[in-house]
């Protein structure tokens, strides 16, 4: 049996195995404008822009929750029990250390659920 895992020691006293894994979606998304490069001193402010349609797209994936708002994102996604929730509120864990510890600045995500949650329970943002 080989079994990989792409997280992180936990703590050097306190092993993290994996218990579950969050699957994957995959999807194509293609953006087109202009059948060339075209100057924007000609074309700006009439034409499709690539880039900002690419951004508009990306941004609208979040509600303000955090919730990723494609069509059946969640449909399958299993809602933690009770017991689960109990298991993640009992392991040793400090957010503010877990900032520091992976060099992000700050926690953000789905509302409503722990970073414990989000990272091993819950969907991950496309």
């Amino acid at each position: 049996m080989i079994v990989f895992s792409d997280t992180v020691q936990w703590k050097a006293d306190a092993p993290a195995p994996v218990t579950s894994m969050r699957g994957t979606v995959n999807a194509t998304l293609t953006v087109r404008g202009p059948d060339r490069d075209v100057h924007s001193g000609v074309v700006a402010g009439t034409t499709v822009n690539p880039a900002t349609t690419l951004a508009h797209a990306l941004a609208a994936l979040h509600d303000e929750q955090g919730r990723v708002r494609v069509p059946g994102f969640y449909d399958d996604v299993a809602e933690l029990t009770d017991e689960r929730r109990a298991e993640f509120a009992a392991l040793p864990f400090d957010e503010h250390d877990w900032v520091t510890r992976t060099e992000t600045r700050t926690v953000s995500g789905e509302e409503g659920f722990t970073v414990l949650q989000r990272l091993w329970a819950r969907p991950c943002s496309p």
